[in-house]
């Protein structure tokens, strides 16, 4: 039996939303963010879909792998890396792009023999989730770039707190990152979709839209309506019950709410 819950997703609405992105960041290409099942709406099908993209960025490997033997031939990220040999050498094999975020990484990279990878260095410049320290990025900057298998490298960081752009980490952050790219002269992607939005200055090489891909503000200043966002998913159901209650009658465990007044 089906059930009478239904998720229907426009794609016309997804296309839209990614032109959006591309008339806020006219000069970066686009990663668009579709990991965790495109948020819910399926990576398969919203990949197809933005076949206009430059690239994906996922989370894990083994969505990676899930749109290689699809047949998506652009490039993809995959924001975790890679965390053994195995997963390293399945990389290299289907021409992923890993982001790497620990020293114990690089080793690994100068270790195995490799073919023309693409890499993504990672800088905490104030997310402290992943990321190797300003500090870091010095050092292991020039081993990689010794590297001679590595075809393209790039240095990018996350902001924490962009939906709120007046908020002071905001620019230290810019700062840190515009110090680091100017020493290196890296290509770089740091904004995401409420950077893209709120910090042009910061677009770089590459953006990486996710929620505002699927018709949600990334601001908390601004609605999805006023940024021309259009929502992507729409749920829809049936009623299987309606009930006529008094004024005063509770509803619910606890009854933690009462009617105001009589009331369907």
């Amino acid at each position: 039996m089906r059930r009478s819950a239904e998720a229907q997703i426009d794609f016309n609405a997804l296309k839209h939303n990614f032109q959006r992105v591309k008339q806020f960041a006219p000069n970066s290409k686009v990663m668009a963010v579709i990991k965790a099942d495109a948020y819910g709406h399926g990576m398969l099908q919203c990949a197809k879909a933005l076949h206009d993209a430059d690239g994906f960025a996922v989370a894990a490997i083994s969505e990676a792998v899930a749109l290689r033997e699809s047949g998506i031939a652009q490039p993809i990220t995959v924001f975790q890396g890679f965390q053994n040999k195995q997963q390293l050498e399945q990389m290299q094999a289907m021409d992923l792009r890993p982001v790497i975020y620990q020293s114990w990484q690089v080793e690994m990279l100068e270790q195995q023999p490799l073919n023309n990878l693409s890499v993504w260095l990672k800088v905490n410049t104030g997310m402290n989730r992943l990321g190797v320290s300003t500090e870091q990025v010095l050092e292991l900057w020039p081993r990689l770039k010794k590297i001679t298998s590595i075809k393209e490298l790039g240095l990018s960081s996350h902001f924490a707190n962009a939906d709120v752009p007046e908020d002071e980490l905001n620019q230290q952050q810019i700062d840190k990152f515009n110090h680091l790219t100017e020493m290196l002269n890296a290509q770089t992607s740091m904004a995401n979709s409420a950077g893209l939005i709120s910090f042009p200055k910061i677009q770089g090489d590459w953006v990486r839209p996710g929620i505002m891909l699927y018709g949600s503000s990334p601001l908390q200043n601004k609605t999805a309506t006023e940024l021309d966002l259009k929502p992507v998913m729409q749920l829809q159901t049936r009623l299987i019950a309606v009930n006529q209650l008094n004024k005063g009658d509770a509803i619910g465990y606890g009854s933690l709410w009462r009617c105001p007044e009589d009331m369907t």
